[in-house]
């Protein structure tokens, strides 16, 4: 006999709840969804893992059957446990070099782009960089943090680097967005710089 209640199943979704990043085209359309303020063509999907290790998204239905708020979800993403990696590219990958890059990915490195929406993680990386920076959207895996002082490019540049990165290495299911965002540190703020042909 299942003795399990609603509300114990309600509980135990919520504690394993994570957020994901997805071109909002490529997110089932029954997923509850969320903007990301500033981050223009991306959605954040409210996730969780199957026992088969499958990745599962939140839905209307689900919310409706264990009676889950957004706000539920919102503080779920903000207060569960989520082992995140922030840290140098070089040391990420190995290798010696004092490239002012970082990565931002999840232990799995499987669908680790949405710890930028969980506001810890976030608080740490403006508290690391100190200053603007460039979310340069490598896949739905990890993104990559790049002090705005460290590029000798202009920023309009970015967006068709990232757009040329996307043909050519990462794989049309792991695609997150052409374009690129630039984190004003002094307001906290995003905004999009749009990729253009």
């Amino acid at each position: 006999m299942n003795l399990t209640t609603v509300s114990d199943k309600k509980s135990i979704l919520l504690s394993n709840i994570y957020p994901t990043l997805h071109s909002p085209y490529q997110l089932p359309k029954n997923a509850v969804r969320s903007k990301v303020k500033g981050m223009n063509h991306i959605a954040m999907a409210f996730s969780f893992n199957l026992p088969s290790g499958q990745i599962a998204h939140v839905t209307e239905i689900i919310m409706n059957r264990y009676n889950i708020t957004f706000s539920e979800l919102v503080n779920a993403i903000n207060n569960n446990p989520y082992n995140y990696v922030f840290e140098k590219m070089p040391s990420f990958l190995g290798v010696e070099d004092d490239m002012p890059m970082y990565v931002l990915t999840n232990e799995s490195t499987h669908y680790g782009a949405g710890g930028i929406c969980i506001n810890h993680v976030f608080r740490r990386i403006m508290n690391t960089i100190q200053d603007d920076f460039y979310i340069l959207p490598s896949s739905v895996h990890e993104l990559i943090i790049v002090p705005v002082l460290s590029i000798e490019v202009n920023e309009s540049v970015l967006p068709k680097m990232v757009h040329e990165i996307n043909c050519n290495i990462v794989d049309l299911n792991d695609r997150l967005s052409n374009h690129t965002y630039r984190l004003n540190y002094n307001s906290g703020t995003i905004t999009t710089i749009p990729y253009t042909k």
